[in-house]
């Protein structure tokens, strides 16, 4: 990828304005290139600059004889966070509709300046059936380096962090397979519906004519990754990454989905969906 597509951030101390009242130790992280703040961080806070982040990941891509011009550079409500993406492995499974199911596995760095969110490593699963795309629950963990003075240059560790996602993926393949095997009754169809939603199918006459839409399309959704992976804990997973990828309102996918709602209704499926494994 062309490191041309990068934004440099720079750290400004806030003032009053106003004779009399003192600076407060406070700093907004700006765009080089201006407009609103990306968020506000105290005197410790070193903004790591989205190329320095690039140039560790793609040496370590490098060494794992993976190819860096395959990292994708993503800016999530407007630069206050950011993530580059790699794909590092990809895996084919037999699903209970005896298609082949394709996954993409991506390692993903996180980082924010919005002095909140910490620099973090997950993996990131797109299913190539469908394209959709989620968060792995369970994977995220925060790195070796992070926005403080006199830590920059432990991004060098960045490397043995990838190693730790990599290895995680295997027992990810395991379990989606174990999904893709549990085979759900209706009763569980419409209990895990309302666990992720809030919304009672068996209530449907009832509901407001907004919830009807929303049930309506997640049910089009399900039906679609059932179509595909029958009747599974797999398909009703899926579903709700369906509606989220491709169905849903929004402004920005990467915000929905990393940021806002979609984030947390696919959270709350993987959840849900693991719980009927046990």
């Amino acid at each position: 990828m062309s490191k041309q597509k990068f934004f440099e951030v720079t750290k400004l101390q806030l003032h009053s304005g106003m004779e009399n009242f003192a600076s407060p130790s406070a700093f907004g992280v700006y765009k080089t290139s201006g407009g609103e703040a990306l968020g506000v961080v105290g005197k410790d806070f070193t903004p790591t600059q989205p190329k320095f982040i690039f140039d560790q990941f793609a040496d370590c891509m490098t060494i794992k004889k993976l190819d860096p011009a395959d990292i994708k550079f993503t800016e999530i409500k407007g630069g206050k966070k950011v993530m580059f993406s790699c794909p590092v492995k990809s895996f084919i499974m037999k699903n209970a509709a005896k298609k082949g199911d394709a996954l993409s596995f991506e390692v993903v760095i996180s980082t924010g300046y919005d002095g909140r969110t910490p620099t973090s490593m997950f993996i990131n699963v797109e299913r190539l059936i469908c394209t959709n795309g989620a968060k792995a629950l369970g994977t995220e963990f925060q790195i070796r380096f992070k926005n403080v003075k006199g830590n920059l240059g432990k991004a060098s560790m960045l490397c043995k962090d990838i190693d730790t996602s990599i290895k995680g993926i295997d027992k990810l393949q395991e379990l989606y397979v174990k999904l893709s095997k549990r085979k759900i009754t209706k009763k569980e169809h419409s209990d895990f519906i309302f666990k992720v939603t809030g919304i009672p199918m068996d209530q449907y006459a009832n509901l407001t004519k907004r919830k009807q839409t929303i049930l309506d399309k997640i049910n089009e959704s399900v039906a679609i990754e059932m179509k595909d992976a029958g009747a599974t804990a797999w398909a009703l997973m899926n579903g709700i990454t369906h509606f989220t990828n491709h169905v849903a309102s929004f402004d920005s996918k990467s915000d929905f989905i990393y940021a806002d709602s979609g984030l947390f209704l696919n959270n709350k499926a993987q959840k849900f969906a693991i719980e009927l494994l046990n």
